[in-house]
C-alpha cells in the first residue's frame, strides 16, 4: 500500500505542477519563453499526462478499497478470550496467551497465564 501512496501522492503533484498552475513548465522554460518552446513543453507534458491520469485514478482507487477494508475489518477483529475465565489477551495492558504450535497442523495450543486452561485455535 506504501506504493500506492507514493504513486498517487507523486501523479497529483505532476497533475498540479502541469496542469493547474503550469509552474513546471515556468521552471523549465524562464521568463520570457518562445512559442515554439511552449508548443515543445506542452507536447511533452501531454504525452507524458496520458499515462499519470489512469495511473492516479487507480491508485486513489487501490488506496480507497484499502482503507474501507482496514475500516471495515478493524471492528470485525476480536480479541482472543479464554473460554473458561473470559481474560482476553491484550498487547497493550500485556496480556499474551501462551502459544504453542501443534506440530503437523495449521493449529496452537493457546494457555490462558491467569487459570490455566488450554485450547486450540487456529494459526
Amino acid at each position: 500500500m506504501f506504493a500506492f501512496a507514493v504513486l498517487f501522492i507523486l501523479c497529483v503533484l505532476y497533475i498540479t505542477a502541469t496542469i493547474l498552475t503550469h509552474s513546471l513548465q515556468d521552471l523549465l522554460l524562464g521568463q520570457n519563453p518562445s512559442e515554439e518552446q511552449n508548443s515543445i513543453i506542452r507536447a511533452l507534458f501531454s504525452w507524458v499526462l496520458i499515462p499519470v491520469i489512469p495511473l492516479t485514478i487507480i491508485s486513489g482507487l487501490a488506496l480507497l478499497i484499502y482503507g474501507i477494508q482496514a475500516f471495515a475489518l478493524r471492528d470485525r477483529r476480536k480479541p482472543l478470550a479464554c473460554p473458561k475465565c473470559q481474560t482476553e489477551e491484550s498487547r497493550i495492558v500485556g496480556r499474551m496467551f501462551n502459544r504453542k504450535p501443534v506440530v503437523g497442523t495449521d493449529w496452537q495450543i493457546a494457555v490462558c497465564p491467569f487459570c490455566g486452561y488450554d485450547w486450540h485455535i487456529p494459526r
